[in-house]
């Protein structure tokens, strides 16, 4: 895979499992051509594994595709896909420590929770490995309300 200046995802070689994500399970590129399904999206980063890859936007979200099992798309279906879909940024719930004592409880990527923090996960860096999938998250806040 190519990434553009401009954001724009290119992919070529073996397509099996929808790795190269134009959308089928068996197409192959000889030559690079531009992921279609991704445009729209300002892509900043992408990762390929052995059946996978995985693209991250400009705003935080990720987009993976290609073979589903073991988990590796990072979604609850284990359905192979060349199709990017968005994966959902799944953190358990985890106390922080205010600077005053007070304890500040983060939202989950649905919003769940009592918490009085504004705000949503934001992955910074993705990496894909032959079966696996990891990115890092950063909570980025909005304002605190009563």
């Amino acid at each position: 895979m190519a990434l553009t200046a401009n954001g724009e995802v290119y992919a070529w070689g073996r397509g099996e499992h929808g790795r190269l994500g134009f959308g089928d399970d068996k197409s192959s590129k000889m030559v690079p051509q531009r992921v279609q399904l991704l445009a729209g999206e300002t892509i900043i980063q992408v990762s390929c594994g052995g059946t996978h890859s995985v693209a991250l936007t400009n705003d935080g979200r990720m987009f993976s595709f290609g073979r589903a099992d073991h988990g590796r798309l990072g979604y609850e279906q284990a359905i192979t896909t060349g199709h990017p879909v968005e994966v959902p940024v799944v953190v358990p719930f985890r106390k922080k420590w205010g600077a005053a004592g007070e304890s500040l409880v983060y939202k989950d990527h649905r919003g769940n929770d009592d918490s009085n923090v504004s705000g949503h996960w934001a992955v910074k860096y993705i990496a894909c490995g032959g079966r696996h999938t990891l990115a890092l998250a950063c909570w980025e806040s909005g304002e605190l309300f009563e």
